[in-house]
């Protein structure tokens, strides 16, 4: 629901209705609607992490590997920020929002090629 209609019109109602189930079923599993969006965020930068990973980690030197890093990087991005524009709307809110730091889990992928 927040793809469609974006992340500040979307009420948990709209996510129960959407699901099909109550909003007091939805707030069994989350506490609100910023935790649905910290858990999309979340999922999100672990696909990321994963497809950085699958890149730094494939064959070629190690110039090449940091080359389809970075293109990997810029097309995970540009599809999901651009073919997908309201994600774009989740992922602000969820930075603006309390609780995000530079220190947070979903701030930087821990990916060895991206550590030291």
């Amino acid at each position: 629901h927040f793809r469609r209609v974006g992340y500040a019109k979307t009420t948990v109602a709209d996510i129960a209705q959407a699901l099909g189930m109550s909003p007091a079923n939805v707030y069994r599993f989350f506490d609100s609607k910023s935790a649905i969006n910290n858990a999309i965020c979340k999922r999100f930068m672990a696909e990321c992490e994963t497809a950085m990973r699958l890149a730094a980690d494939g064959p070629g030197t190690p110039s090449e590997r940091l080359r389809n890093l970075a293109l990997t990087l810029h097309h995970f991005n540009k599809t999901a920020f651009t073919d997908a524009h309201r994600l774009h709307d989740m992922v602000a809110a969820a930075m603006e929002g309390p609780g995000w730091s530079s220190s947070s889990p979903m701030a930087a992928p821990s990916t060895p090629a991206m550590s030291s």
